[in-house]
């Protein structure tokens, strides 16, 4: 006698069991529909017309392995952008009802949520996997009210995040005016009125609102105002002109009397005149100045006023 060699699986869990070669035949089993759960091995005997009698064995496979499937991608994303699972393990792939695009083992989602798939072997064996996946939301950031400097003063600007969140990476832009742009808090002096820009990134890149803030530059030199005149008598106080407010800006100073005699000038003024012109002590008067400004745009900007001596 001959036999079959058929194969059990999750799409076809019976066999039928069959021989030829014989006239009669007696299964081992004692049926010819098995269902075995492993490979199992049958014995059938048959009997021919004139009573000789001759065995065979019949090879069951059992195949009821469950594949091993497993979802990758990036499961936390940005809030506003989608992202791609992949799944594998399997022959087929049915994902869940809330994919917002599916493609037999990929699949596009958009929401947090826990998203699934009943994975399909070639055997018809089938097992579900499940991934979580988690939507970044940037906090929000300010930057503060804009403002107002003037030429030579700095300024701090802030950059302020709602919310606490760590990891995070500061940006300011432009970027090209910062030693390093990535601080939250900036020192500038801008050359001309400028809208600078904060924003943030979470560890994962995903990116705040824009905040921006203007920083304008006003003509106005506040040490010119706070003083008035001078006491050059060697008390140490009052002595000298100050402007501080000059040190770093490009400047030309004359100073004059009544009858517009020019009696002092200095480049790059540092705030050394006591009321001296030409060696000789100025008597207690009013006098004129002049400081002729080099803005940052290479523009000059005039200043006139009066500086009185008192001894």
């Amino acid at each position: 006698a001959t036999s079959n060699t058929p194969t059990v699986n999750c799409s076809n869990a019976t066999a039928v069991l069959s021989a030829s070669g014989a006239a009669n035949y007696a299964w081992s089993s004692g049926i010819t529909t098995v269902n075995p759960a492993i490979n199992t091995t049958y014995t059938v005997t048959g009997t021919a017309a004139n009573g000789c009698t001759a065995t065979a064995t019949v090879a069951v496979n059992a195949d009821f392995s469950a594949p091993m499937p497993s979802i990758t991608g990036n499961l936390r994303f940005c809030a506003g952008s989608t992202t791609t699972l992949t799944a594998t393990g399997g022959s087929t792939y049915n994902w869940s009802a809330n994919i917002l695009n599916a493609q037999n083992n990929k699949a596009i989602i958009s929401n947090a949520g826990i998203y699934s798939l009943t994975v399909t072997a070639v055997n018809g064996c089938t097992a579900i996997a499940t991934a979580v996946a988690t939507v970044i939301i940037a906090p929000t950031v300010s930057a503060g009210r804009d403002t107002t400097i003037n030429l030579g003063e700095t300024i701090l600007l802030h950059g302020a995040v709602n919310g606490n969140v760590t990891g995070l990476t500061y940006h300011w832009l432009p970027t090209n005016l910062f030693a390093n742009s990535q601080t939250k808090n900036q020192t500038v002096s801008p050359a001309v009125s400028t809208t600078y820009t904060f924003y943030i990134e979470t560890p994962e890149g995903c990116r705040s609102n824009n905040a921006p803030i203007t920083v304008t530059l006003g003509l106005e030199l506040p040490c010119m105002m706070s003083q008035e005149g001078i006491t050059p008598n060697s008390d140490g106080i009052n002595d000298t002109w100050e402007l501080p407010c000059l040190a770093n800006i490009e400047n030309t100073l004359e100073v004059y009397n009544r009858w517009g005699q020019l009696l002092y000038t200095a480049q790059n003024y540092t705030g050394k005149w006591g009321g001296v012109s030409n060696g000789q002590i100025l008597p207690d008067a009013t006098y004129y100045y002049i400081i002729k400004v080099k803005l940052p745009t290479n523009l000059y900007h005039i200043y006139k006023g009066t500086i009185t001596i008192i001894r």
